[in-house]
């Protein structure tokens, strides 16, 4: 399982569905989060009150990977997140930190050839924004990984809790699509858009 930030969990299915189980990651009922190798064992066990069972117990190892450090290593030649290869650096100066790159599914070494976001006039008072949706790929780092994108809006800059989705552009699966947002220009308020993406 890639590494989230969120705890990796196992499901028990036992039949009879009313037969008591418990869960261990490495002898804690904690589901993990952090990157690492875990033991998991399912347990049964008779109780008191239903004894026709005997305890029983399965065993099997679970791996949190940080798919970063594979992009690290393709990129910089190191899976060490320090220097020129960590995840707030930004060493050619491309306009975003390294794991804003990664995210995005651009190369931190080569200059952008155009913006993530574009804004274009396509006339009778529209604009229009794109941005191509890049799918994560198999390149190191992205294998069994899956990119998406919000396009955001808000009427406030300086209320950082006011960005929202725009209505039919959220959880757009990456697969190498241009997406596009016409916009009338006509009065109302002024609107400022972003772009949000994510790996699962």
């Amino acid at each position: 399982n890639p590494y989230n930030g969120s705890p990796w969990s196992f499901n028990a299915s036992v039949t009879p569905a009313w037969i008591p189980s418990t869960i261990t990651y490495n002898g804690s009922p904690t589901a993990p989060s952090a990157v690492g190798s875990y033991s998991v064992v399912g347990i049964i066990a008779a109780d008191s009150v239903n004894a026709n069972w005997g305890t029983a117990s399965t065993t099997s190892t679970m791996t949190i990977y940080d798919p970063v450090s594979a992009w690290r290593v393709a990129t910089y030649g190191t899976s060490i997140n320090s220097g020129n290869a960590s995840d707030t650096a930004s060493p050619y100066g491309i306009g975003m930190n390294n794991l804003q790159a990664y995210t995005f599914g651009v190369d931190p070494t080569q200059p952008l050839t155009g913006p993530l976001l574009s804004i274009s006039n396509t006339g009778n008072n529209t604009l229009t924004l794109s941005f191509l949706a890049r799918a994560a790929g198999s390149a190191p780092g992205y294998s069994g990984l899956t990119r998406y994108y919000n396009l955001e809006a808000t009427t406030n800059l300086t209320d950082p809790n006011s960005w929202s989705p725009v209505a039919g552009y959220s959880n757009i699966l990456g697969s190498n699509q241009v997406i596009s947002l016409p916009i009338n220009t006509t009065g109302g308020p002024k609107w400022f858009y972003r772009l949000k993406a994510w790996l699962q």
